[in-house]
């Protein structure tokens, strides 16, 4: 199963989701999709989705899939890959009045440059991205607590001038 979600911001993501449906539509993607579209206006005609869904069910749903399909946010991104799941980062995009500025699309390349998972860009390049993804190779996302302490500490420690 494929997992699209949008987040819950107020901005739409028209884009994603129809490229999705006429994905599905054409039959180049026969693979299960449940989508997430937040405030979009599209609804999707060839695959399940919801506005919102609760913490339990998106979990729920995170762990059903085989392969992630996620706007640029950082939350849901390191969520499926702590689940060690495929992750596709379609950023939304400021030329699109999808965001305010294009901080998603620094967030997916920054992703994709460590090799924990793959930008897509393009939208024209999705069905590329999604029929590559088991060719792929990542790398094991780990994220660590003592890193972030750590630059706390020194932090606190240098404004107090120690």
């Amino acid at each position: 199963m494929i997992f699209v979600t949008v987040g819950t911001q107020k901005f739409s993501f028209e884009r994603l989701l129809k490229e999705m449906d006429a994905l599905v539509g054409c039959g180049s993607l026969r693979e299960e999709v449940f989508a997430q579209i937040g405030t979009s206006s599209y609804l999707p005609q060839n695959y399940t989705c919801e506005r919102f869904v609760s913490e339990d069910f998106f979990n729920e749903k995170l762990k059903e899939c085989r392969i992630l399909v996620t706007h640029g946010g950082v939350g849901t991104i390191t969520k499926g890959l702590k689940l060690k799941k495929s992750v596709i980062i379609v950023p939304r995009l400021r030329r699109y009045q999808e965001h305010v500025d294009d901080h998603q699309l620094e967030i997916a390349r920054a992703f994709e440059e460590k090799k924990f998972a793959l930008s897509c860009e393009n939208i024209g390049q999705l069905e590329k991205c999604l029929r590559g993804m088991d060719k792929r190779s990542f790398r094991e996302y780990f994220f660590s607590y003592a890193g972030v302490v750590q630059c706390v500490r020194n932090y606190i420690l240098n404004a107090e001038g120690k």
